[in-house]
């Protein structure tokens, strides 16, 4: 007989603490902080920015400084403008209903006004509904996070 709970891997893995063997070190790791960077100026700019998600940019760069710097993430995760995203992602596995309708409404609302108020080209009005479109879908997408338990 064996043991079930010797047999199983833990499907969420803390993934704050990577495996020191897959971490970034050099070149990579510069990059992945450049990036990380990047992604977070995005994503501030996506919170006043209605066409431009800010969720997605958190994750990624939540991802780029798991890989480098631990240190730098905890930081992040513990933030007051990104840590409240990170901490639902990663201790209840995706993001809150609210956030996910606020971030809808926002976006289309965003496009709305983009549209009536912009002096938009046909071509720029196109190539915005397709980026607005693609915003929605990975926002649709998006897990959403599970109920802490009592």
């Amino acid at each position: 007989m064996t043991n079930d709970r010797a047999d199983t891997t833990n499907i969420n893995n803390d993934v704050s603490r990577p495996n020191p063997s897959t971490r970034f070190t050099g070149l990579k790791q510069a990059a992945a902080i450049v990036g990380a960077v990047a992604c977070l100026i995005l994503a501030a700019i996506g919170f006043f920015l209605p066409v431009l998600p800010s969720t997605p940019f958190v994750l990624l760069a939540s991802y780029l400084l798991i890989q480098c710097s631990p240190k730098m993430h905890r930081r992040l995760k513990g933030s007051r403008f990104f840590g409240r995203i990170l901490r639902d992602w990663e201790d209840r596995n995706g993001i809150r209903p609210a956030d996910k309708v606020r971030a809808i409404v926002i976006v289309v609302a965003g496009l709305i006004l983009t549209f009536s108020v912009g002096n938009l080209s046909t071509t720029l009005r196109f190539l915005t509904l397709i980026l607005v479109l693609i915003g929605l879908y990975v926002i649709i997408r998006l897990p959403v996070a599970k109920d802490e338990a009592p």
